[in-house]
């Protein structure tokens, strides 16, 4: 799914893995702190592996920006994810 917040519309349903994106990690972190801003539809769901009532759900970082061209302390990800 696009937006990560949404799998708390799933509660019915039960998935073995759900991936999202959306939140670009928040894009500017604050060590132990987390990210300073994250778009809507994303909630606590930032950044990471969230275990949910509807399972595991990955949010991944992606490579790009919005809405201006900054990262800090969020790398860039691609996430490789064999199954």
């Amino acid at each position: 799914m696009h937006y990560p917040a949404w799998v708390k519309k799933l509660t019915a349903d039960k998935y073995d893995l759900m991936l999202a994106g959306h939140s670009h990690g928040g894009q500017v972190r604050i060590p132990f702190y987390g990210a300073v801003m994250v778009p809507f539809g994303v909630d606590e769901y930032e950044l990471g592996l969230f275990h949910t009532a509807s399972g595991p759900l990955y949010v991944n970082a992606g490579i790009g920006w919005f809405p201006v061209p900054i990262r800090f302390n969020c790398r860039p990800e691609i996430t490789v994810i064999e199954v």
